[in-house]
């Protein structure tokens, strides 16, 4: 997880008052996996995080797993998933759309993948929040 490969920057974003949530310890697809290891999976990540809010990678969780953590967990989805990880050049295009419809309450989606870093940090940047 990168709370523990990163502890350092874990620590400046919550001394800068953001909020943090677990995404598991790893990222594991929701329906691959049984409840008890996705179960196990979710905790572990929080146990480290210190969050018991929970974003399922990729967006996929089944009911019974659902049913497994609701308890201790708040799960939490995404309204706006920019696609910083699509290979193509319509950045300007998208984020022109993606900005004509977003509200303060959105939850967006970016990624810290090295492979699509500038395709990222060109959204964020032009994100009109």
């Amino acid at each position: 997880m990168n709370v523990e490969l990163y502890p350092n920057l874990f620590d400046e974003i919550i001394d800068r008052g953001h909020m943090v949530g677990n995404h598991g310890y790893e990222h594991l697809s929701g329906w691959k996996l049984s409840v008890d290891r996705y179960k196990r999976n979710v905790e572990r990540g929080a146990e480290i995080s210190g969050s018991n809010i929970f974003r399922p990678p990729y967006g996929q969780i089944g009911y019974r797993q659902y049913q497994s953590i609701k308890e201790m967990h708040q799960v939490m989805m995404w309204s706006v998933m920019l696609g910083d990880f699509v290979e193509d050049k319509e950045v300007e295009q998208r984020m022109r759309k993606v900005n004509n419809s977003l509200s303060s309450a959105d939850i967006i989606v970016l990624h810290d993948n090295l492979r699509h870093f500038q395709t990222m940090r060109e959204m964020f940047y032009k994100l009109e929040v």
